[in-house]
């Protein structure tokens, strides 16, 4: 095995386990907001989950990285950090 099909294969098995973890969190929003009557928007992580998607495929195709891959991951990342924030807060809120 070359290292440029190592190189794919550890991209590939990285965006398996975020996307693991992406249905975990939407499994739990959706559960809060089955269970009190706050709105917690769980059907906004497909945005992140198509982000990191797209990231995956255009890294493991252009394996040297290219701007729009990092600009993909980064608006995957705010828009991740900004639906987590705002869970927490409806989440502890009393």
């Amino acid at each position: 095995m070359d290292s440029l099909a190592l190189h794919q294969l550890l991209i590939g098995l990285t965006w398996l386990l975020l996307t693991l973890l992406l249905v975990i969190l939407w499994l739990l929003a959706r559960f809060f907001e089955r269970l009190s009557v706050k709105r917690t928007h769980y059907r906004h992580l497909i945005v992140p989950m198509a982000l990191f998607t797209a990231t995956a495929i255009q890294t493991i195709a252009a394996p040297e990285g290219t701007s729009v891959a990092y600009g993909t991951a980064f608006l995957g990342g705010l828009w991740l950090s900004a639906f987590c924030l705002s869970l927490y807060r409806k989440m502890m809120q009393r």
